[in-house]
Formats: C-alpha cells, sequence, structure tokens
C-alpha cells in the first residue's frame, strides 16, 4: 500500500522543463544587465561630478593668481606658474 502511494507521489510532481529553465535563465540575464547598467551610470555620474568640482577647484586657483599677479599666467608658464609662489 504505502509503495503505491510513493509511485502516485512521484509520478504527480515533474520537474521543471527545458524551456521554463531558459526563460528562468533569461530573466536573470535581463535583470542583471540592468542591474550592471544601472551601476556602470553611477559610477559615470560619479566621475563626472568629480571631473566639474576639479574644474571649479582650478578655476578659483586661477582667479587667486591672478588678483595676487595681476594677470593669468601665460601659455609659456603653463600650469606650473599656479604651483610656485609668484
Amino acid at each position: 500500500m504505502f509503495k503505491r502511494e510513493m509511485k502516485t507521489v512521484l509520478k504527480s510532481q515533474h520537474g521543471m522543463s527545458l524551456i521554463e529553465i531558459l526563460i528562468a535563465i533569461t530573466l536573470l540575464g535581463v535583470v542583471g544587465t540592468l542591474v550592471v547598467s544601472n551601476v556602470i551610470d553611477s559610477l559615470r555620474e560619479g566621475e563626472t561630478n568629480s571631473t566639474k568640482i576639479q574644474i571649479k577647484s582650478l578655476g578659483k586657483i586661477l582667479l587667486d593668481y591672478k588678483r595676487k599677479c595681476g594677470a593669468f599666467p601665460t601659455t609659456d608658464q603653463g600650469l606650473d606658474a599656479l604651483v610656485q609662489a609668484p
């Protein structure tokens, strides 16, 4: 009696078909792609913000140099003029 019930239970349980597995893998791939895309966009946004801050800082340094020296450094002086004391 027990064996007959076990066989009935085992026959009624089905595993996942190949198509179901492929659909699940595809969905995981799509979700993974979206997550990676968002992470990369966030990293690029952070780099952009960092660059903007650095440019503003350089602009302030240039204005400070102009206040102290009366003019911006020439091309020949280059950015080294901002590092050395006038």
